[in-house]
Formats: structure tokens, C-alpha cells, sequence
């Protein structure tokens, strides 16, 4: 006789439930129907004690999602998610409601609550929700705590609470309400770990909320939830000593987190991973708009602009709008890479140095404001304002969608121009672009060598040289007329720099005279145009001289912004464009060599925008901008912390069911393959047992197979009293007859077992066999 199960496998029937204390989901599939109480179900104290700790878990996010705000606008709406997540489970667990009811009444409430608190339709809704993940995902530092930002902490806060406390007041596994705080933490990290470690008392209230709900949770059984019992009880010291080691976790957790120090500067950060281009850009070089707002017959007032806290003695008289660092020899364009703004910008990266700073400036635009750049009297540090865009090398501002009307901002002005200014230096590797020259052709490379020479020499050092440009293209050999044909193409910029013979006058030139200037001066038209021209020959004299240079198009007050005059409204007549040059030390230096008083009433007597091609650039459609992609992170990525992990965070739960799920397939067939028949037949029983466990049916180890039929048989499931009583005898047999079991016997076995398991299934509901296929008990047993 093989005795396998030992001395636990006799049969003691006085430790099977009470047959008139049914399960659940076998009582609700009676003839009858469910059976349902009426009123509202108090939870117990301990319950209490687990909500709020549940509660207080969901909202401690909190604190890290408050590194990323620029306000504490975040807080109160954190604090009623939990706490709404709370009252659902709170009130569907009350009125007897399944978990999957309590779930849609929870989605329900926040798209309501989102609805309300934004004030959104419900077709919008969708929408939204996807674009606040892309916006907290790739907007700048500090985020404002606006309706683009607030849904993610919202939503992952509601059902993290919803989720915790269901757990508590279900009585699952009580290791179950670490999962949704741990995630809520999680998502929270992703977002905000690269600005610092955890706190330690964030540490420590995490551990301490996660403890209390295992505590308060109490021991749980395989099989044993459903009945009185099998219930396991909560002394009271076992709440003393389990309080106890939650504050002894609580305090060692936190000690180690101050001991493992910040790694931020290290650490993985989901925002660098999931920032998103903005395709920002004009139809057409800002440097094309500069004539049309020159010639406007009635000029429409485009912006109004002020400045608050203005020292005394300061002045500001040019307000940029658009840097133009890319210069093809055909069209000046940006290489801005713009990416979503948030309320605090760091100094861009091309800045050397800053004048007066804390300057508040608000910008109110107006429908006639023709570009997607936004005006900025100096170096923003911080905005505010939704749908706004900036380009961290340059500090350009820009609008997302052209729907920013006004936006409020505190800038450090530009430093002024030294007096004196000393060599640029050498051009930093970074700004290389800025100095790249455009292929000329050999006339065009001709005209500009012959002009330079006849303003500069090489002995002049490089600053005097800009400077002596700066004089002569604001000297009276060049006039100003805004009827000027536009274009600054490289053949339009060499037929500023070089007049014309007069059509009236044939024999102009001089053939006896040498080189580029064979042209009699009596009978030379006027070098005319406007800062088009002025600035962009500047911007390409300054790198042949091998310097990195720009051109900036804004707006030249009339009256400069003064304390005394912070206010002013600016229209389109107001336009201009100047070059910008880069110091070391000083950054970029701007020059302008457009005099607007050397006005003439000539006109060139050939257009000045003709390409060497020979189209008319003025004319023809102008070239996009490239489209902008976003910075590439600074630094080294190898020596970051391989926090990457938190990115599998929400795959834990796939990860988890799969293992348990593969795990018990492979008991099982170790179980049916047994070389002993004897085993097989136990193994079948276990079978049912662990099954049985899983769905709610009494199964206790010290149970036997006939006790458990009789139980069924008691409780009309008859059904499943047949195979499993079937089984009973070949258990019998296994267990205590004189010679083993055939292999007839062992199939026969697993057939009954295999039956009783699938009525026992169609018995449960849809919920209790997902629970049951997930449930890790069974494992342990």
C-alpha cells in the first residue's frame, strides 16, 4: 500500500465548512437568483483604516508631480481624484455592486469630472486626454497647472485610489494594494526623477500606507474568503505588532534613500524619451515681410507691448521677433528647434551675457501680427500662457497654433553695445552653421571683395572692420527708398553693393578703367534699398571674414521704452531687420547699418531680387523652413542610471499573469505525468482540490474526496457531487488497496477530475474564473 499523502491526506470531516454557509457566486446561481440585501453595508473599522491609508497613498504623488508644476494648482485636483476614487469603491462596496460595475461608475465620474472642470465637449474629450499626455511629456520646465497638463495626475490618481481600496474592502490578497500606489508612484517617477532622488519621509509614508492596508488586511486562505468559518481573524496584537514593523520599515526605508543620495543628474527620464517635434515654421522667410510692412498704405497696429520695473536710464528700441541663422545664398531661414514651452526657460545656450533682468513684459497681439514668433524685448526666463514654443539655442518664442493672444513673460534685457568692442574671437564649434558661407559665383565673390576693399584693409583688425561697415552702409553712398524692389538673394545683394551703368547713358563705362569699378560715377545709379539689403550684405560681409553672424527681423520703436514710457503700441510700418554678430564673452552683438534718414526717390534701375538663375526671387515661391526637430539631450546618455526599467512598470501585471498561468499548466502536466499510477490519482484529486480552492468550494487539505461530494450533494450541485464522489474509490485505492492502480485507473481518474473542474467553472462567473485563473494560492498550498 502506498501512502502518499502521509497522515494530512485522512479524511476529517469536522473540518469542513458549514454546508448552510454557501459561496457567493454558487448562491446566486441557484433557481432563485441572486441573492441581494438591501440597506448599505458599513465596512468595519479596520476597512476605515485601510481606505484612508489608501487614500492618503494615492494623493502622495503629489509631491513629485509638484517638481514639474510652477504652482501648487496641481494639488487640489490630485486630492479629489484620490479621494473620489475612494468614495466610488466606497459606495459601490456599500450597495453590494460588483467590482466591474464599480469600475464603469468610476470612468464615468472622472469623464464627467474632467468635463466639468475643464469645461470641454465630449467629443473633445479623447483628444484631450492624449494630447495632456504629449504635452507633460515634452513641454519645457516648469509646466503651468492648466488643463493641457493636470489630466495624466488626475486620471492615474482616481484609479489608483479606486483600485487600492477595492482591494481593501474585497479582501483579495492583501499584497494586491501595493500594486496601484506602486504604479501611481511609477508614472509620477517617470516624469520627475531626473530632478532629484525621493525624499526620505516620502520613502518612509509610502512603506508606512503600503503597511497599514497589509496589516489591516489580515491572513488569508486558499479557498476560505467566502466562508465564516475559514475567515481569519485580527487580534489586536497582531495590529500592535504589525504597526510596529510598518514603523520600523517605514523609518529604515527612508534612512536608505537619504543614504543612496540623489541620482537625478543620472536617472532616466521619460520626457527625454517621448518629446515631440513641433513643426513651427512661415510659409516664407519673416525677411520677405519687412517691405510689405514698410509699403502699407494705412500701417495696421500688429502688437502693444510693455515693460514693467524698467531701471531708470535704460532704453529699449528694438524689439527681435525671429533670428535668421541659415543663409543659402537665395534665402535667410531659421535652424530654430522648437519644443513646447513651460514656465520657466533656462538660458539659452547662445547667450554670453545679460543686461538689466526681471523685466515683466506682457504682449497683447493683434489680428494683423503676421508671424507665428513672438516679440521679446530680451531673454525670456519666464512665460505665461498656454500653446507656446521656444527654441532653446536661441531663445526664439513662438506660438503653437497662432491662437496666442497675449502672454505675460519676465526677461533679462540684451547687455548694450560696448563702446569699444574688443576681437569676436574664434567661432564656438557649436555655431559653426553661422558662419558658413554661400557658394558665389565668380562676378558675385568679385563684387564683394571690391567692395570691402574699397571700406576696409586686412590690417584693420575685425572689429574695427564691422564697424567701418556699419558707417559706410549708413553713409550717403547708399540711400533709402522702401519702394525698393525686396529680395536679398546673392544676386540682389551684389547689385546693392554694385551700381549699375545708367540705361540713359551709354557710354558710361570706361573701358581704359581697371577691375570691377569701370564705371564712370557721373553716370552711376544710386545704391538704393532699405534693411533687407543693409542688413543681410552685413550679415554675408561678416562671413567672409570667416565670423558667425545672423539677421534678425523685428520691429524698431519710434519712441524708445523708457520707465517713463513702458507702454507702446507698435504697427507694421514699424518693421525692420538688422544683422547680429557673435562676440566671445558678449554673445551676439547686434549692428544696424540701415540709415532710414538717407532717404532718396530713386529706384534702382535694375531689381535687386533677380537670382543668378535669373528668377525673380521676389516673385517666385519662397523655400520652407526645414521642418524642427528637438534638441538631442546634452551629456553623455551611457553614464545615466539604468533606470529604464520604470518603463516596464505597466507591464508587470501581463508579466505576472503569465507566469502564474504557465506555472500551473506545467504542475499540472508534471502532475499527470507521474511513472507511478498511484501519483497520478492523488495528483488528479490536488487537481481538483487547488481548483476547487480557487473558485470559492471548499477544498482544506484535511478534506477527502467523499466529504466533498456529500458536501456538494447537501448544497444541490449535484452536478459536480457525481464525478467528484466517481472519484472517491480510485483515490480510495491509491491510497490504501494492497496493489497499485492501473494506467486504466490513473485516465479514468484525470477524466473525472477534468469534468469536475469544468462544471465547477460553468458554476462560477465570469469574474470568479478570471480571479481564479490569476490566483497564486494554489502555488503554495
Amino acid at each position: 500500500m502506498t501512502m502518499i499523502e502521509g497522515p494530512e491526506a485522512q479524511p476529517v470531516v469536522d473540518d469542513l465548512p458549514d454546508p448552510s454557509v454557501r459561496p457567493a457566486h454558487i448562491a446566486q446561481s441557484a433557481v432563485g437568483g441572486p441573492e441581494r440585501s438591501s440597506g448599505f453595508a458599513l465596512p468595519s473599522i479596520l476597512d476605515v483604516v485601510g481606505v484612508v491609508a489608501m487614500v492618503v497613498g494615492a494623493a502622495l504623488p503629489l509631491v513629485l508631480w509638484g517638481r514639474i508644476f510652477a504652482d501648487s494648482g496641481h494639488v487640489l485636483p490630485v486630492v479629489v481624484a484620490s479621494v473620489g476614487g475612494a468614495l466610488v469603491a466606497l459606495s459601490m462596496f456599500g450597495t453590494r455592486r460588483t467590482t466591474g460595475v464599480s469600475f464603469v461608475v468610476l470612468l464615468v465620474g472622472v469623464i464627467i469630472g474632467l468635463l466639468a472642470r475643464y469645461n470641454s465637449a465630449v467629443a473633445d474629450l479623447p483628444g484631450d486626454v492624449i494630447e495632456s499626455w504629449k504635452s507633460l511629456a515634452s513641454t519645457g520646465l516648469l509646466i503651468p497647472s492648466s488643463k493641457s497638463f493636470l489630466i495624466p495626475p488626475i486620471v492615474v490618481t482616481a484609479f489608483a485610489s479606486w483600485a487600492a481600496v477595492t482591494v481593501v474592502l474585497r479582501q483579495r490578497s492583501a499584497i494586491l494594494v501595493a500594486v496601484p500606489l506602486l504604479l501611481a508612484v511609477a508614472v509620477a517617477l517617470a516624469y520627475t526623477v531626473s530632478l532629484g532622488g525621493l525624499p526620505w519621509w516620502f520613502v518612509s509614508a509610502l512603506v508606512a500606507v503600503i503597511g497599514i492596508a497589509l496589516v489591516v488586511g489580515g491572513l488569508r486562505r486558499p479557498g476560505g474568503a467566502a466562508f465564516a468559518d475559514d475567515a481569519s481573524s485580527t487580534p489586536l496584537r497582531q495590529i500592535v505588532v504589525g504597526a510596529g514593523l510598518v514603523g520600523v520599515l517605514a523609518v529604515g526605508a527612508g534612512a536608505l534613500s537619504s543614504l543612496v543620495g540623489d541620482v537625478g543628474d543620472k536617472a532616466f527620464d521619460l520626457r527625454s524619451v517621448l518629446v515631440r517635434p513641433l513643426a513651427i515654421y512661415e510659409d516664407a522667410t519673416p525677411l520677405a515681410s519687412v517691405k510689405s510692412g514698410l509699403v502699407a498704405d494705412v500701417p495696421a497696429n500688429v502688437f502693444t507691448i510693455e515693460l514693467q520695473d524698467l531701471p531708470p536710464d535704460t532704453e529699449v528700441k528694438l524689439i527681435p521677433v525671429a533670428t535668421l541663422d541659415a543663409y543659402d545664398g537665395s534665402v535667410w531661414s531659421t535652424t530654430a528647434q522648437f519644443e513646447p514651452a513651460g514656465s520657466q526657460l533656462p538660458s539659452p545656450e547662445q547667450v554670453a551675457g545679460v543686461g538689466p533682468g526681471s523685466i515683466t513684459q506682457i504682449v497683447d497681439l493683434d489680428a494683423a501680427y503676421p508671424f507665428r514668433f513672438l516679440p521679446r524685448a530680451g531673454i525670456v526666463r519666464n512665460l505665461s500662457g498656454d500653446g507656446l514654443a521656444w527654441d532653446p539655442r536661441s531663445g526664439t518664442v513662438a506660438s503653437v497654433d497662432r491662437s496666442t493672444q497675449t502672454y505675460r513673460s519676465v526677461i533679462d534685457l540684451a547687455p548694450d553695445r560696448p563702446d569699444d568692442l574688443t576681437s569676436p574671437g574664434e567661432v564656438p564649434e557649436s555655431l559653426r552653421y553661422a558662419s558658413e558661407r554661400p557658394e558665389t559665383t565668380a562676378g558675385q565673390a568679385e563684387v564683394l571683395v571690391g567692395y570691402a576693399q574699397s571700406v576696409v584693409t586686412a590690417d584693420d583688425p575685425v572689429e574695427e572692420r564691422l564697424a567701418q561697415f556699419e558707417t559706410d552702409l549708413r553713409g550717403t553712398s547708399f540711400g533709402y527708398n522702401e519702394e525698393a524692389p525686396a529680395g536679398h538673394s546673392l544676386a540682389a545683394l551684389t547689385s546693392y553693393l554694385r551700381p549699375e551703368p545708367d540705361p540713359d547713358e551709354p557710354d558710361a563705362a570706361d573701358p581704359n578703367a581697371p577691375g570691377p569699378n569701370a564705371i564712370d560715377p557721373n553716370a552711376m545709379v544710386s545704391r538704393i534699398g532699405f534693411s533687407e539689403q543693409s542688413a543681410s550684405v552685413f550679415a554675408v560681409l561678416a562671413r567672409e571674414m570667416g565670423l558667425a553672424s545672423r539677421v534678425v527681423v523685428g520691429y524698431r520703436l519710434d519712441e524708445p521704452l523708457t520707465a517713463e514710457n513702458p507702454k507702446q503700441v507698435v504697427n507694421e510700418g514699424q518693421i525692420h531687420a538688422w544683422p547680429e554678430v557673435w562676440f566671445d564673452g558678449l554673445g551676439w552683438v547686434g549692428f544696424d547699418p540701415t540709415n532710414t534718414e538717407n532717404t532718396s526717390d530713386e529706384l534702382s534701375a535694375r531689381t535687386p531680387a533677380v537670382s543668378s538663375s535669373g528668377q525673380d526671387a521676389a516673385q517666385g515661391q519662397l523655400p520652407e523652413f526645414q521642418d524642427p526637430v528637438l534638441l538631442p539631450p546634452e551629456g553623455d546618455t551611457d553614464d545615466r542610471s539604468p533606470l529604464w526599467w520604470l518603463l516596464l512598470l505597466p507591464l508587470l501585471p501581463l508579466l505576472y499573469a503569465g507566469v502564474i498561468v504557465v506555472t500551473k499548466q506545467l504542475r499540472r502536466s508534471r502532475r499527470r505525468r507521474r511513472v507511478d499510477p498511484d501519483r497520478q490519482v492523488v495528483g488528479a484529486w490536488r487537481e481538483v482540490r487547488d481548483r476547487f480552492g480557487e473558485l470559492g468550494l471548499p477544498a482544506p487539505r484535511s478534506s477527502s474526496a467523499l466529504d466533498l461530494a456529500e458536501y456538494l450533494e447537501v448544497n444541490d450541485l449535484r452536478d459536480l457531487a457525481e464525478p467528484v464522489g466517481d472519484l472517491a474509490p480510485l483515490i480510495d485505492d491509491a491510497l490504501y488497496a494492497p496493489t497499485p492502480v492501473t494506467e486504466a485507473q490513473a485516465t479514468a481518474a484525470w477524466d473525472l477530475s477534468s469534468r469536475a473542474i469544468k462544471l465547477a467553472r460553468k458554476q462560477a462567473g465570469v469574474k470568479q474564473r478570471i480571479a481564479a485563473v490569476l490566483d497564486p494560492r494554489s502555488l503554495f498550498s
